[in-house]
Formats: C-alpha cells, sequence, structure tokens
C-alpha cells in the first residue's frame, strides 16, 4: 500500500522529530496524533496482550529505544500492562539501569 505525504504531515514530522531533541518535549510528543497511531499499531500487534503476563489491559507500549522517538519501528516497541511496565520503569530502574531492565525483558520474551 503506497502512502501518500501531505506537505502539512511532512511539516508536522519534522517539528515532532526537532521538538524531541529537547526531553522536555517527550510527554508533548506522548499526546500526538502520531504516538497515538503508533500506539494502536503496537497494541493490535501484539494481539492486545500484554507480552510479559498476558494481561489484556490497560496496556501502554515500552520504548526498548529511544534511538527512534517520533519515528519508531514496531521492534522499537513492547506492549506491557499498566503493572508490568510500572515494574519495568521503576523497580527495574531502582535494581538495575532501564537498558538492562530492558534486556531481562527481551530474555525473558525470547527476543535477541
Amino acid at each position: 500500500r503506497a502512502s501518500v505525504v501531505t506537505r502539512a504531515g511532512w511539516l508536522r514530522r519534522c517539528r515532532i522529530r526537532r521538538a524531541l531533541r529537547r526531553p522536555d518535549h517527550y510527554p508533548a510528543y506522548l499526546r500526538s496524533r502520531e504516538w497515538r497511531s503508533r500506539r494502536r499499531l503496537a497494541i493490535r500487534l501484539a494481539g492486545r496482550h500484554c507480552a510479559v503476563c498476558g494481561s489484556p489491559g490497560p496496556l501502554q507500549p515500552h520504548h526498548l529505544t529511544y534511538q527512534r522517538v517520533g519515528r519508531e519501528r514496531p521492534a522499537d516497541l513492547v506492549v506491557l500492562c499498566r503493572q508490568c511496565h510500572h515494574g519495568i520503569h521503576y523497580e527495574g530502574v531502582v535494581r538495575r539501569s532501564l537498558a538492562t531492565a530492558n534486556a531481562h525483558l527481551l530474555s525473558r520474551l525470547g527476543k535477541p
């Protein structure tokens, strides 16, 4: 399916990428149309269940990498329930770095 990029869409994506260079703009990105679209796709691709515990929700995509924020690939996100997502960010960060917590999560999911 070919995608047609409108000038307005292109400008909006450019503004988002430029804004994301500043960490304080990340919350605004999470409220954007682009993020909502990526979020819906990630949840749909995950079968509408948490990748860790299998819970049906509420679900939240978790960034495995922040290198492509604003232009995430499906493999950059893993869908987690609120409880598992909280555990990765808060309990995991207290015990180890977020990168190590992500690596542990991927190993539990059987991904390289």
